[in-house]
């Protein structure tokens, strides 16, 4: 009896940690919309790429956009006149 209930308790907790692993799978990448999303809201592929799927997630879920352009280098060279 005892080695059918730690039978019965070995297979019950292998199924859960099945069910988590499955869970955890799906938020474990992003989906195409969400990657296009990003990228038209000003993300390069390589920013996207680097970012915690997290974070990512809720950047989509937030609709945040970037608003800064860059910056514009400008080299000052003395004694030349344009």
């Amino acid at each position: 009896m005892k080695k059918l209930f730690s039978s019965i308790l070995f297979l019950l907790l292998i199924g859960l940690g099945g069910v988590a692993f499955a869970e955890e799978g799906n938020s474990t990448s992003l989906t195409d919309d969400e990657k296009i999303y990003l990228l038209d809201a000003g993300h390069t592929a390589e920013e996207i790429e680097s970012l915690p799927v997290e974070v990512a997630k809720q950047l989509v879920k937030e609709k945040a956009v970037i608003t800064d352009k860059g910056s514009e280098i400008v080299e000052f060279i003395e004694g030349v006149n344009t």
